[in-house]
């Protein structure tokens, strides 16, 4: 993540990282000092100052660490957290990849972590789904951090996906989907939203079901 440090009551500004703007936006990837020299207009001197930017020490993860099943022939976003700097077994460098694996595969990322080469892996089982099996709509992972996939059967209607909060009964999030006659797999990003329950509702004309989603 980055954040801008902005430092005020001066005309002149000089920061650790050799900037000269009152406001610098900074990404460190460990805990670090940066400091600022201050020049008032009319001053004979410079004052100093410095923050501290804690950086946590997040686990490496993909999709919040929850393997996935899938239907032969469906897409699906894979995103990793944790660092910076990545690189999958793809080959790809992304910090998220799209993958539509036509048999149960492994993907794995790799990243640089505190002087170390860490590691973690995802395993995407593929089944063949027939288009008339019938079966609810699925969703996870379920507590999810920010990215929920969801999958639907086939439908001859377009699907509208809401996010309702539990507490106030406030829309949170709306998106539609086409019709298909084969599963869909859609995922959708909660990640802005505070930490609770929330209601998961997917209809149409013909079709109303909702789940509890909860977002830590």
């Amino acid at each position: 993540d980055s954040v801008t440090l902005t430092a005020t009551g001066g005309s002149v500004y000089l920061w650790s990282t050799g900037e000269t703007t009152s406001s610098i936006t900074v990404q460190p990837n460990e805990t670090t000092v940066f400091t600022v020299e201050v020049n008032a207009e009319g001053s004979c001197g410079t004052s100093t100052d410095d923050v501290t930017v804690i950086v946590e020490n997040l686990p490496l993860t993909i999709n919040d660490g929850q393997d996935v099943t899938i239907c032969k022939g469906e897409e699906l976003v894979l995103q990793a957290k944790g660092s910076s700097n990545y690189l999958w077994n793809t080959g790809s460098m992304e910090s998220s990849i799209s993958v539509k694996p036509q048999e149960t595969t492994i993907y794995t990322v790799s990243a640089q972590k505190n002087g170390e080469l860490e590691s973690v892996e995802i395993t995407i089982t593929v089944e063949e789904c027939s288009i008339n099996k019938k079966d609810e709509f699925k969703v996870y992972p379920n507590p999810t951090q920010g990215i929920v996939n969801i999958y639907l059967p086939s439908q001859k209607e377009r699907m509208i996906i809401s996010v309702i909060s539990l507490t106030s009964g406030r829309l949170m999030f709306n998106k539609e989907v086409k019709a298909s006659n084969r599963g869909v797999m859609t995922q959708i990003d909660l990640s802005n939203m505070l930490k609770g329950v929330y209601i998961l509702k997917m209809s149409n004309d013909n079709f109303s079901e909702t789940k509890k989603i909860i977002v830590n």
